[in-house]
């Protein structure tokens, strides 16, 4: 949602081509498409299944719609002119993150600045979380039935990696 709004004031103001603007439409282009396979599942802590369908249908829709606006957005911002055909824009996405994580790699170097320090960290701490999650998150797939883990614990190691991701790319 406040993302969401962020990113619209960004298009209104032509701002989406700057870098800020461009890892925020990364990170909610992750966070939706990994939070959008983990959806259904996080519903599981209703008892009955009508509500659980309603919520994860409700939690799908939103996550495909964040899909599309981050896509259209990182698009729009990378490419104004729309003169970049859609066979290389997957290939200009994972571009986009690699020189991303270039960048922000370049930027950990750090001397003496205390608030570099705890951005540094941060995202240090966040970047450890985000394989954590997700190493317990395989682990509790892999033996879900001899620890008697319920599909709805295991979404939730992989909704959390979904918001690691967008939080890293921040």
């Amino acid at each position: 949602g406040g993302l969401c709004h962020i990113l619209a004031g960004a298009n209104e103001k032509d701002r989406l081509s700057s870098d800020t603007y461009t890892r925020l439409n990364v990170g909610l282009l992750g966070f939706s498409a990994l939070g959008i396979l983990f959806a259904p599942a996080e519903a599981g802590f209703f008892f009955t299944a009508p509500p659980a369908i309603i919520l994860s249908l409700i939690m799908t829709l939103a996550q495909g719609y964040g899909i599309l606006v981050s896509f259209l957005g990182w698009k729009r911002g990378v490419d104004p002119a729309g003169t970049v055909g859609l066979k290389q824009t997957p290939q200009n996405l994972v571009n986009e993150l690699r020189d991303g994580t270039k960048t922000t790699l370049k930027g950990l170097r750090v001397e003496n600045a205390k608030k570099a320090l705890a951005y540094r960290n941060s995202l240090i701490v966040v970047a450890f979380g985000i394989v954590s999650c997700a190493m317990e998150g395989f682990f509790n797939w892999r033996y879900r039935e001899a620890l008697q883990r319920s599909w709805f614990e295991v979404s939730l190691q992989g909704s959390a990696v979904s918001r690691l991701f967008m939080i890293s790319t921040i």
